[in-house]
């Protein structure tokens, strides 16, 4: 059986329930700033798929300015809700992104 293809682009490009606002405001109310990087900042690339039912797999660290904060981003995606899945002619498709997670030492 053949691997279902995994897209970068598509039509309907996957979305946090709530839009890119709720997704600020998600990360906004959950992040947690690791004791190693406390008084620090830091911008952590987080890639993941987005699968057929929403659901996020494959959760990982495509970039990172300060290595201390990595698992703590990965975490919260670990904990995200399901996304509204990507769409290519109508269906349902699994789709790879990033989001930037940015930790500011001023909201900690």
């Amino acid at each position: 059986m053949a691997e279902e293809e995994i897209f970068i682009v598509v039509e309907d490009m996957p979305a946090f329930p709530g839009g890119m606002q709720a997704l600020s405001s998600y990360i906004s109310d959950n992040i947690t700033y690791p004791d190693a990087g406390k008084g620090a900042g830091a911008v952590v690339d987080v890639t993941f798929t987005v699968m057929e039912d929403g659901s996020l797999r494959e959760i990982g660290v495509a970039g990172s300015s300060n290595p201390a904060f990595n698992k703590a981003a990965v975490n919260l995606f670990r904990g995200m809700p399901k996304w509204d899945p990507g769409r290519q002619r109508g269906k349902a498709v699994k789709v790879k992104l990033v989001v930037p997670v940015r930790f500011d030492p001023g909201t900690e």
